[in-house]
């Protein structure tokens, strides 16, 4: 029973952690995309003026 218990738990606590992991990945990797696209942009437009 105890065993049980702690194993439940254990397995709650990685779900919860898997997805606030994931959350965070997610947000990271938008961030990051986010601003590379930021810089293509900066570079098409300085390309223009050019």
């Amino acid at each position: 029973m105890n065993t049980k218990s702690i194993h439940s738990k254990l397995i709650a606590y990685m779900k919860w952690y898997m997805l606030f992991y994931l959350q965070m990945c997610s947000y990271q990797f938008c961030n990051t995309t986010q601003t590379y696209k930021n810089t293509k942009k900066r570079k098409k437009l300085q390309l223009y003026k050019l």
